[in-house]
């Protein structure tokens, strides 16, 4: 089979090379010896490192060999020397013989690397020189197969004797290490499902999957980011050993579209070869390292009711979030603040003592630079006038009605009311208009009037004025001039 990939891959302690070529142009190089060689390899110790991402039924790690493993053979240089197959396998597949023949051998010693890449052949990328292991480091910011892939390595001494090599019980150890595990969330803390996660931390090279689920990963130098996850548990990382002295931290940041959490797991020890960072449970159980995951950040709006006597006096609307972080102001209602009889709601400001306020729906937006990451609004109040004008026709004629009283309530510190178009009728009088004063007789009041808040409710009366008789008087006589 063809397989062709361009990877950047590594050996331990070498600077990443980018490859391009087929498995089928490696060809050993340099003039030397052509041997045939044997070798009876074991898998790792089955409880120190891990071979696939589940367990199996028994809490163990599937370390077996398949009759379809090769393992690709170098010199300590990483020049290639050839490529061994499965001739027999011993022990339940714990255990199997590899032959096959090794080229440009000089004398009877050679130290060699053997590499076994597992079953995805396309791991291994190849030039006409030297064969290379993929550590996954820069891979096209993709993990899809990484479940499929197993890199075992291990370096010996070989005596060559006419021709033939045997190497007898060498133990390929794993070149990369594993990691597990679970983010811890408060009972109060509600993630949304679908959240994305993003590691990083010193030293961190990649990370594998989470869970079981099809949570692929990209990532760059240093830091992973996982898209779509539903689960908090079992998140997988592998972890290549570096140049690190000691350990370090790794950060975990989940967002879930709202809310923003981060935890810090330390790592105690400098990442090595072929080990796996977990947590041992009862029962010779296994579980991942607890990461405790706290909100990332807090920014507040709070809310107050802004009168004497309101209990509560405010209300905080909390978002966990990186700035900036955008609130929609609220209705007084959806607020839940006590009530403030009398007064009418006229939006929320800054200042307790404003005249006026933004509108609910209004946005406000918090940014990383404030040094308050509490922002304080104030309910604004407008007191309420009831004002109302009232009739009375006392002395009219019998069978007419007053008009309707006005009415009006608001936050207006006056109002216009426009009078009725009525006419008050009393016999023997005529009507001008309306008077706060009783049996008025001048001063009419007509059209409108403006009741005051000093004066909120008011009585008008009608204003009548005596008719005039005209008397005609006949003429008196006499002579004509």
């Amino acid at each position: 089979m063809n397989y062709k990939s361009i990877l950047a891959c590594a050996f331990a302690g070498m600077a990443l090379t980018a490859c391009n070529s087929d498995e089928n142009s490696m060809q050993p190089t340099e003039s030397g010896e052509t041997v045939h060689m044997t070798v009876t390899v074991s898998r790792e110790t089955i409880q120190s490192t891990r071979t696939e991402f589940e367990e199996n039924a028994e809490g163990g790690l599937n370390c077996v060999w398949s009759g379809n493993d090769k393992l690709y053979v170098t010199d300590d240089k990483g020049f290639n020397k050839g490529v061994l197959t499965v001739a027999e396998l011993k022990d339940n597949g714990a255990n199997a013989v590899f032959e096959g023949n090794i080229s440009g051998i000089v004398g009877n010693k050679a130290t060699l690397n053997y590499y076994y890449l597992g079953t995805a052949s396309e791991s291994l990328v190849v030039d006409d020189t030297k064969v290379y292991t993929a550590d996954y480091s820069v891979q096209d910011g993709k993990f899809e197969s990484l479940p499929q892939k197993d890199i075992l390595s291990a370096t010996a001494e070989v005596i060559i004797s006419n021709g033939k090599s045997y190497v007898a019980d060498m133990t390929l150890a794993r070149r990369i290490s594993f990691a597990r595990f679970n983010l811890k969330f408060a009972e109060d803390m509600n993630v949304n499902p679908n959240f994305k996660v993003t590691i990083s931390g010193k030293g961190l090279n990649n990370v594998a999957k989470i869970d079981t689920k099809d949570c692929s990963a990209t990532y760059n130098a240093g830091e992973v980011v996982m898209e779509n996850v539903s689960a908090t548990e079992d998140i997988y990382m592998v972890l290549l050993p570096n140049t690190l002295e000691s350990g370090f931290d790794l950060k975990f940041v989940v967002e879930d579209g709202e809310n923003t959490y981060e935890g810090i797991c330390p790592v105690g020890k400098k990442i090595t070869q072929a080990k796996y960072y977990r947590k041992s449970l009862d029962g010779g159980k296994f579980g991942g390292l607890e990461v405790p995951m706290s909100y990332a950040n807090e920014y507040t709006l709070r809310y107050h009711a802004n009168f004497d006597g309101a209990d509560p006096a405010y209300i905080d609307d909390v978002k966990h979030q990186a700035a900036p972080v955008e609130f929609v102001y609220k209705t007084y209602e959806e607020t839940g603040l006590p009530v403030r009889d009398g007064y009418e709601f006229n939006g929320w400001a800054g200042s307790e003592d404003a005249e006026s306020g933004d509108e609910p729906g209004a946005t406000l937006t918090m940014y990383e630079f404030m040094n308050n990451k509490v922002n304080d609004v104030y309910a604004i109040w407008n007191k309420i006038f009831n004002y109302s004008v009232e009739f009375d026709i006392t002395g009219a004629d019998a069978g007419q009605n007053a008009p309707e009283t006005l009415t009006y309530s608001g936050t207006e510190t006056e109002h216009n009311f426009t009078l009725p178009n009525q006419t008050i009728n009393r016999d023997g009088f005529e009507f001008k208009g309306w008077s706060e004063t009783p049996n008025a007789s001048d001063n009419a009041i007509t059209g409108s009037i403006i009741v005051k808040s000093d004066k909120p409710q008011i009585t008008l009366y009608p204003v009548w004025v005596l008719k005039k008789s005209v008397i005609e008087v006949p003429g008196a006589g006499g002579d004509e001039l």
